[in-house]
């Protein structure tokens, strides 16, 4: 009880601090710095009116103004623009296809056509006389100017696998895609191209393997072209095969232009 009254004493003895106890220029400097006006940057001037603005469009809507085309303000040189940029592009009949090769052969301009004149025409002659040098890439973008990206993961297209990595394009009115692996359809093994017909029927195929179809030995490594029924249209063999009383030499192409027309080479 002793030490606790020692302690209430030392306490009350301490002395207690007095704003009198600060000059005045101190305080005149503090009050200052409270009266004059709060200093923003350019970021929180911007901020400002980006919520001005959000404000104004609120109180559009609040007042029963909706936020139409009529009630919004555009730039009629913009406007301008884009429309001009349009019909440049309708207009042009090579500019999807430059913008796809510019693409897809960056790199192969960068070393087989750097020299040349940059316009499209000189470019896409440049990259055809050094096709067995371009990327495989580059050959696709050239082969098939109206194909799309390479796919994201494996799909399935008309019940057949499409690797990831792959490029469908438009043949006519057919979908190819360029196989970025093998895949298995008819219990055969594709490679490289594959073509469809509209109805979803293959219309070529390249088989990776040596294989027999219809009746006829079919050559590994080269195309074959169906009707949209099944049949053979077109393909190679890869043994000498006698047709017509005609010894055909191996890998020759062999075709016929309908089901019931006699076969040619």
């Amino acid at each position: 009880m002793k030490s606790l009254h020692l302690l209430l004493l030392t306490i009350t003895a301490l002395p207690i601090p007095s704003y009198a106890s600060f000059n005045n220029e101190q305080i005149a400097a503090w009050q200052n710095e409270f009266s004059s006006p709060i200093q923003t940057s350019d970021a929180d001037i911007a901020t400002l009116k980006q919520r001005q603005l959000a404000q104004k469009q609120l109180q559009k809507l609040n007042q029963g103004h909706p936020l139409t085309p009529e009630n919004l303000i555009f730039d009629q040189n913009r406007i301008a623009v884009i429309k001009s940029n349009a019909m440049r592009k309708i207009n042009d009949p090579t500019y999807y296809e430059s913008t796809h090769v510019y693409q897809h052969c960056a790199t192969d301009i960068r070393l087989y056509c750097a020299l040349h004149n940059q316009d499209f025409p000189t470019v896409k002659l440049c990259l055809e006389k050094n096709t067995h040098k371009i990327s495989t890439e580059c050959h696709q973008s050239l082969t098939h100017p109206h194909s799309g990206n390479k796919t994201i993961g494996t799909l399935l297209f008309h019940d057949i696998q499409i690797p990831e990595g792959s490029v469908f394009y438009r043949v006519n009115q057919k979908i190819g895609v360029s196989l970025s692996r093998p895949t298995q359809a008819m219990g055969i093994t594709i490679k490289r191209d594959l073509v469809f017909w509209p109805n979803g029927a293959i219309a070529s195929f390249t088989p990776a393997s040596i294989i027999t179809l219809n009746g006829f030995t079919l050559s590994s490594n080269l195309p074959v072209s169906l009707f949209n029924d099944g049949k053979i249209q077109s393909f190679y063999s890869p043994t000498t095969m006698v047709l017509n009383k005609n010894a055909i030499p191996p890998e020759t192409r062999i075709y016929r232009k309908s089901i019931t027309d006699e076969w040619r080479f």
